[in-house]
């Protein structure tokens, strides 16, 4: 059952901590600067997708 809370806080955290850093991109116009940038992908998920998952990876303790 432990284990069961540790993921469940893990996913609530990890779901805050998009929230803000989602937050943050919408603020400092992240989208725009990728695409200004050129940060472009031919399939899948999109840039902006994958920096915010990279962005979340240190608060939830992952590398």
């Amino acid at each position: 059952m432990q284990t069961t809370n540790n993921v469940i806080d893990l996913q609530l955290i990890k779901n805050e901590c998009e929230s803000r850093i989602d937050s943050f991109f919408s603020q400092f116009g992240i989208a725009s600067i990728a695409r200004n940038s050129s940060i472009k992908k031919a399939r899948g998920y999109s840039a902006l997708t994958i920096l915010l998952n990279i962005f979340v990876l240190p608060f939830i303790g992952k590398n």
